[in-house]
């Protein structure tokens, strides 16, 4: 059957919306992007479904996050606020963008349709994600120049160029799910008790942790973040390294990797993200 006789066959059975395969399952990832805008840090989140190599549906979300790990230690028992500044999705058959008023949360968003979708446009979806997400870094680079070079956001763009590549879902990373992005000089409380909390409370996350060498190191935890001193025990037969360390006071994410590989390297992700 050719594509366009198929095209036509998948809008008559389907009315012509666009419909996301069943049988898939979410993932996420989030990453901070720098500078900071006073006490407002901004936070990309991404979240979507991949069929046949196609991310089919997905929603790339920027927050807003008022205050830092001070304002966290001040009131640990809750993340801190975040708003919704702009979300670019798929939905009722579009890519649409909506746009938010932060000053206003109560506010309905203002909606405009960016790509009107179809029947079987599964690939369409698929190179839309990448099309939103390089706008974003371009525009994002545009508006604040020198200082959109911090390495935050070089993390969080080499992942969103590797989370592409099949391995991440079939090879030696495949456990890697519900990614937290961040640099090795990153508080580890702020990664793993505040950000989990408030993005993974109910899921095992894993964290990303971009070293000064230019790779990057993976590590999870459990849902919300939450550590035992049974998870703090280091795994050495577990090629996914699934294991944590308390993350209190000063220590960083990059301490906390070192003290789970604990000076054995030979089962590291070589080269996952730069460094080749």
């Amino acid at each position: 059957m050719s594509n366009r006789a198929e095209r036509r066959w998948q809008q008559r059975v389907e009315g012509g919306r666009y419909r996301v395969p069943d049988g898939i399952v979410y993932d996420e990832f989030v990453g901070e992007l720098r500078p900071a805008s006073g006490r407002a840090f901004t936070e990309l989140h991404v979240r979507y479904r991949v069929w046949n190599g196609l991310y089919v549906d997905w929603s790339l979300t920027l927050q807003a996050r008022f205050g830092g790990l001070e304002e966290f230690r001040d009131s640990p028992g809750a993340p801190l606020e975040r708003r919704k500044i702009e979300v670019v999705d798929v939905s009722a058959s579009a890519i649409r963008r909506h746009t938010y008023n932060p000053d206003e949360p109560e506010e309905p968003p203002q909606t405009a349709v960016i790509v009107p979708l179809h029947a079987g446009d599964h690939a369409r979806v698929d190179h839309e994600y990448m099309v939103q997400l390089n706008e974003l870094a371009r525009s994002w680079s545009q508006k604040h120049g020198v200082a959109s070079g911090d390495r935050r956001n070089t993390a969080v763009w080499r992942f969103v160029e590797e989370n592409r590549r099949p391995a991440i879902r079939t090879g030696d990373v495949s456990w890697v799910r519900n990614t937290l992005i961040c640099v090795e000089d990153d508080p580890a409380d702020a990664v793993l008790s505040e950000r989990a909390g408030y993005y993974f409370p109910n899921v095992k996350n894993a964290q990303g942790v971009l070293r000064s060498t230019g790779r990057m190191q993976f590590i999870t935890a459990a849902p919300g973040g939450r550590l035992t001193a049974e998870e703090a025990q280091v795994a050495r037969d577990n090629a996914s390294h699934d294991g944590v360390a308390a993350a209190t006071g000063d220590v960083t994410m990059g301490m906390l990797v070192d003290s789970i590989y604990s000076g054995d390297w030979t089962g590291e992700v070589d080269d996952f993200l730069g460094g080749r």
